[in-house]
């Protein structure tokens, strides 16, 4: 872990999703390091970081880090690397009810929009029902394979 002063901004590129708009961001910092970031919002020259390096390919001059919180970063050990939490999908793929459950919801999302359908009214989907279904129960066994 390592916090370092931000002296220059090289690039900075939004990327939006549901989970709103993260900032990547290219710094050179204080220390000499020069690395790719995520932040939620948009950081400014003089702004301290607080960073992990996670991926040193040597096929770039900026290496990928990941933010730590100041809490984390002022409770460990100066050498202790912050380990990644755990995605939270692996639970539902212990549960193979589960996992099927959320493979068909997301076919059967997928087919309301090959259909054209989302955001339409009740009653027009419920006309084309069956048409719906059996475009998810296709999408659903070609994820299968």
């Amino acid at each position: 872990m390592k916090k370092a002063k931000i002296i220059n901004i090289y690039y900075i590129t939004p990327f939006e999703n549901t989970y709103g708009t993260t900032y990547y961001h290219k710094l050179e910092l204080d220390n000499g390091d020069k690395i790719e970031i995520g932040k939620k919002g948009e950081l400014q020259t003089g702004w301290e970081v607080i960073y992990q390096i996670v991926d040193q390919d040597g096929k770039s001059e900026y290496v990928k880090a990941k933010s730590v919180s100041l809490q984390d970063y002022n409770n460990a050990n100066p050498n202790e690397e912050i380990k990644p939490k755990q995605a939270s999908t692996t639970q539902y793929k212990a549960d193979p009810l589960k996992q099927a459950s959320i493979e068909m919801q997301v076919c059967l999302k997928e087919s309301l929009t090959f259909h054209n359908l989302v955001g339409f009214e009740k009653s027009l989907i419920e006309d084309r029902a069956k048409e719906i279904c059996a475009t998810a129960e296709y999408f659903y066994n070609e994820l299968l394979k």
